[in-house]
C-alpha cells in the first residue's frame, strides 16, 4: 500500500475550498442570467419599434344595449338604465398568412423578426338577443354596433385596406370601444340589424412583428394555414397543427380548432369572457441558444471541481505528490474561468466555437500548471487528458435534449467508481501518520 502524504487537516482545507467554489459557480450562473437579460432588453426594444410578438383573432360583434334595473338608494326604490354590451363570435374564420423573416442585430445580439401578409374570410351569425341567456335588454342600439379585430402591437400595423362587410366597404379604426372580448386591435362601425346569417366578412393587412405570431379560435370553426422561410419553429399555444412540413428553406403548418375544443361560448351578454390563454402558433426560435446550454453547463460544475480535486487527491494519495491548498485554489478558479470564457466566445463565434476554445485554454493552463504542481510533465498529463475527456463528454451531454439527465447521471456514477477504484487500498486512517522505523 502507498504511503500517504495527505492528513486528515488537509482534506477539511480541500473538502471546503470546493465548497468555496462551488459558491463562486453561482457567480458564473448569475453573469450567464445578466446576459440574457439583456438580450431579452435588445428583444423587448426592437419589438417595440419593429413590432411585438403578435396575437390576431376576429371578427367579434358587439352590440350596446339597454337594461333596467331597480336599484334602492336614500331616496327610495328606483329605476336605472343601464348599458352593456352583447358579443357575437363568428361562424368560420379562415386565416391564411403568408411571412418573410430576417434577423434584426443590435450589437452582438440578434433577434428574429418578421413581415407577415394575411388575410382572414370569417361568416357572421344573424344577431339574435332572443336567444341569448339571461337578461333582457330594454333597447338594442344597433346602429352603435361595431366589429372588432385583435392586433395585440398595433404598432406593427403596416396596411389595413378597408374591411369587407356583406358588400360594404368599411374604414377601419384604431382601438377597441370595449376590451371584454380583444384587448388590443381595430375595428370598424355598422348597422346590427343589417347583419344576416352568413354575412361574408373579409379582412386583410401587413404587419410586422418579432418572435412569435399566434392567433384566437373565435370561430364555430377556425382553420389556420401559415408559411414563413424560417428553419427553426417552435409550435406552441393551446393547439398545436395538424399538419405540418419543416424543411431548410421554411415551413408551413396548418391548424383546424373547433368551437367544441374551447371553454368560452360562440354568443353572450353583459359581461366578459376569458379568452386568453387560448391562443395558438408558432415561435420563432433561433437555431442556437447558446444561453440556456451555457446555464445546463453551469450546473455540472459541482463534476468538473470534484473532477480536478479528486485527481490531485489521487495524485497526493498514490504517486506521494505534494499539492498545497492554494494550488488547489487555482487550479478551481482556472475551472470557473471556463463559464466566462464560454460565454464571452460563443456570444460572438458561437456555442460550439466558444466551448471548444474555452475549452482548450482551461486545459492547457491546467496542464501548464501542473507540471509545476506535480513536478514533470508524466504526472501533469493526467490530470489534463482527464479533464478533456469530460468536457468532451459534457459537450455530447449537452447536444441530448432528451437524454441529457440519463448520460449525465452515468457520468458522475462511471468518476465516482473511477475514485473509489483508484484509491480502494488507501488506509484513509494513516493520513498524515509518520511511518515506523525500519527493520
Amino acid at each position: 500500500m502507498p504511503h500517504a502524504t495527505l492528513s486528515g487537516g488537509k482534506v477539511l482545507i480541500i473538502g471546503a475550498l470546493g465548497i468555496v467554489l462551488l459558491l463562486l459557480s453561482l457567480w458564473a450562473r448569475g453573469l450567464v442570467h445578466e446576459r440574457q437579460q439583456r438580450m431579452e432588453e435588445v428583444v423587448q426594444d426592437i419589438g417595440s419599434r419593429w413590432g411585438g410578438e403578435q396575437v390576431i383573432g376576429g371578427p367579434v360583434l358587439s352590440i350596446p344595449y339597454t337594461v333596467l334595473e331597480r336599484v334602492k338608494d336614500e331616496s327610495g326604490e328606483r329605476t336605472r338604465e343601464e348599458r352593456r354590451h352583447a358579443h357575437f363570435l363568428p361562424r368560420q374564420v379562415k386565416i391564411a398568412v403568408t411571412a418573410d423573416t430576417e434577423m434584426r442585430a443590435r450589437g452582438i445580439y440578434q433577434v428574429p423578426v418578421y413581415g407577415a401578409k394575411l388575410e382572414l374570410e370569417a361568416t357572421l351569425p344573424r344577431p339574435d338577443f332572443a336567444a341569448l341567456p339571461g337578461e333582457k335588454p330594454a333597447e338594442v342600439l344597433w346602429q352603435q354596433a361595431f366589429l372588432g379585430f385583435q392586433i395585440s402591437d398595433v404598432k406593427g400595423i403596416q396596411s389595413v385596406p378597408p374591411v369587407q362587410v356583406g358588400g360594404a366597404a368599411l374604414r377601419p379604426e384604431s382601438g377597441l370601444p370595449v376590451r371584454q372580448v380583444l384587448t388590443d386591435g381595430l375595428f370598424v362601425s355598422l348597422d346590427g340589424s343589417q347583419i344576416a346569417e352568413g354575412t361574408p366578412v373579409r379582412f386583410t393587412a401587413e404587419l410586422n412583428g418579432s418572435r412569435s405570431l399566434q392567433f384566437l379560435p373565435l370561430g364555430e370553426v377556425s382553420d389556420v394555414k401559415m408559411q414563413a422561410p424560417w428553419p427553426a419553429p417552435s409550435f406552441n399555444g393551446a393547439f398545436l397543427p395538424d399538419s405540418h412540413q419543416i424543411t431548410e428553406a421554411g415551413f408551413s403548418a396548418d391548424w383546424q380548432v373547433l368551437h367544441l375544443n374551447r371553454s368560452f361560448p360562440q354568443q353572450w351578454p353583459g359581461v366578459s369572457q376569458r379568452v386568453a390563454g387560448w391562443e395558438f402558433g408558432v415561435e420563432l426560435l433561433e437555431p442556437v441558444d447558446h444561453y440556456l446550454k451555457i446555464h445546463r453547463i453551469v450546473q455540472y460544475a459541482v463534476l468538473f471541481i470534484g473532477v480536478v480535486f479528486l485527481i490531485f487527491l489521487g495524485m497526493e494519495v498514490v504517486n506521494q505528490a505534494r499539492v498545497h491548498p492554494v494550488q488547489y485554489a487555482l487550479i478551481g478558479l482556472a475551472v470557473l474561468v471556463f463559464y466566462t470564457l464560454l460565454l464571452a466566445f460563443s456570444e460572438h463565434i458561437g456555442f460550439a466555437a466558444g466551448y471548444w476554445i474555452a475549452c482548450a485554454a482551461v486545459v492547457g493552463l491546467i496542464s501548464a500548471y501542473s507540471r509545476s504542481a506535480l513536478g514533470g510533465w508524466r504526472l501533469a498529463a493526467v490530470p489534463g487528458l482527464v479533464l478533456l475527456i469530460t468536457y468532451a463528454y459534457m459537450y455530447l451531454v449537452l447536444q441530448l435534449e432528451d437524454y441529457a439527465l440519463l448520460a449525465g447521471s452515468i457520468g458522475l456514477f462511471l468518476l465516482l467508481a473511477a475514485a473509489m477504484w483508484v484509491m480502494r487500498k488507501v488506509d484513509w486512517y494513516a493520513l498524515g501518520a509518520k511511518p515506523g522505523p525500519s527493520t
